[in-house]
């Protein structure tokens, strides 16, 4: 399997961190939906944070503020390239994002590392220009981002987060990108669970959904009988990229033809 691009800022977290989200074009082609990608390597600036953004993590310790201020931070410049105008993000009971009307996003954080992505389609609609891009921009409804560095996933938990088929095919994956592959597949369900969540507010366990080499890639399919998996259009296609220790994956979610269009609040 082979990444889509490669990291342009030292994301490794042994640099000089950053205090400032920068734009991450390299993201952009983990989706198959424009979206706004901003990247941070380092802690967040709690200083950032909106008072009730603040106020949410208030009785965290020192570390988790920080992952969120830079989730946050990420996120926020994420809107703006987009037009919206500066509101705190706050969270829904579930501790999802609540996005502002009109878009839909993903934040991701790991050691030293977050990102965040954006969509609004109804303007990206508009740029797409009709035709098979503006279909396919106006059937997505969610997009997931999953950064993990690799090999954090020990082999011991293979059994508790795959599926036999996908432990199967990862066994016949050269010892040297094992870690590598694994970590995507693992990745891959988080990104699909935070895209699919908004829309549905159900969940999905990691034995509901497999993931499998298509192409030199991923690609994820249903595993269960779970009634919201008939919401999406199926394969889903998984991209990611790897470098250094770090693995980034994109989940795009479009809905089938003939799923119900209620939003979950």
């Amino acid at each position: 399997m082979a990444g889509v691009g490669a990291f342009p800022v030292d994301v490794s977290g042994r640099g000089r961190a950053r205090r400032e989200p920068v734009a991450a074009p390299h993201v952009k082609a983990l989706f198959d939906i424009p979206v706004a990608a901003f990247e941070l390597a380092g802690p967040g600036d709690e200083s950032t944070l909106a008072p009730p953004e603040a106020a949410a993590v208030a009785a965290a310790g020192p570390r988790r503020r920080g992952e969120f201020a830079a989730g946050r931070q990420c996120a926020h410049a994420a809107l703006a390239s987009w037009g919206m105008a500066p509101a705190p993000l706050l969270a829904r009971h579930d501790r999802a994002p609540a996005w502002p009307a009109g878009v839909f996003g993903s934040i991701t954080h790991t050691e030293n590392y977050a990102l965040a992505v954006v969509a609004r389609p109804l303007d990206a609609g508009r740029r797409a220009g009709g035709g098979a891009e503006e279909d396919r921009v106006g059937t997505a409804v969610g997009v997931g981002v999953d950064a993990e560095r690799t090999g954090r996933l020990s082999p011991d938990l293979y059994p508790v987060v795959f599926t036999a088929a996908e432990r199967s095919w990862l066994g016949r994956t050269t010892a040297a990108r094992r870690a590598e592959a694994a970590t995507a597949a693992f990745s891959a369900k988080e990104a699909f669970y935070k895209a699919q969540h908004p829309w549905t507010g159900s969940w999905v366990g990691f034995a509901d959904v497999e993931a499998r080499p298509a192409s030199g890639a991923l690609e994820l399919v249903p595993a269960s009988s779970l009634s919201v998996l008939h919401h999406w259009s199926w394969p889903v296609a998984v991209r990611w990229t790897a470098s250094a220790d770090l693995v980034l994956v994109g989940v795009t979610v479009h809905r089938a033809r003939r799923s119900p269009r209620t939003r979950r609040g």
